[in-house]
């Protein structure tokens, strides 16, 4: 995915680096599962993108899981050097035809509900927060979409993506515990307080 708004580096909250912003990234959706891994990439280069599925296979292997096909766009993936890394693992590639995105559409409606939960959660905190809402946070609210639609049960199964990428079965009580993602918290200090 690409995005023409420079994203928010999050990995200093005390100084962001506002020259080093985030373009895009890659979306990893298991076919299967509908599990999605993302990574956001201050380049959309073939040197960040394999690094980014070096990643995804390291989460897949945690999992138990071996990567042996990636159905990809065209773009950075037909590159020399993104496809000697997936040879050298002896992975396959599978291209979509230009505009045919029907051709990968599970990735395809991934990135669409994920980008319609982001912008949805972008909005709110905008409307309820305009002193401290940025645009600029997109990474971190598309991150928490993909991290709300790996732990939302699915209506067909009751399970979540989650649940089927790991095999473990999980009670989903921490979707309770959920806050407004951009809503102010607080944490109050015993000494404070007093």
């Amino acid at each position: 995915y690409e995005s023409s708004l420079g994203g928010r580096v999050y990995s200093d909250r005390e100084h962001p680096q506002h020259n080093y912003k985030y373009k895009g990234g890659t979306l990893f959706c298991d076919a299967a599962t509908g599990y999605i891994f993302i990574t956001n990439q201050v380049t959309l280069g073939s040197s960040e993108t394999i690094m980014s599925t070096l990643k995804f296979e390291r989460e897949a292997t945690n999992c138990g899981i071996q990567i042996k096909n990636y159905q990809t766009d065209n773009g950075i993936y037909t590159s020399r050097e993104y496809r000697k890394e997936l040879e050298s693992k002896g992975q396959g590639l599978r291209l979509s035809g230009v505009g045919a995105h029907h051709q990968n559409g599970v990735a395809e409606i991934s990135i669409k509900h994920t980008a319609y939960k982001t912008r949805a959660m972008l909005i709110h905190a905008n409307l309820r927060w305009p002193e401290v809402a940025d645009k600029t946070f997109w990474p971190m609210a598309l991150r928490h979409a993909v991290h709300l639609h790996n732990k939302t049960p699915r209506m067909d199964n009751g399970l979540s993506p989650e649940e089927l990428w790991t095999g473990t079965k999980a009670n989903h009580s921490r979707l309770n515990e959920l806050h407004t993602w951009g809503c102010p918290v607080y944490v109050l200090d015993p000494t404070l307080q007093n």
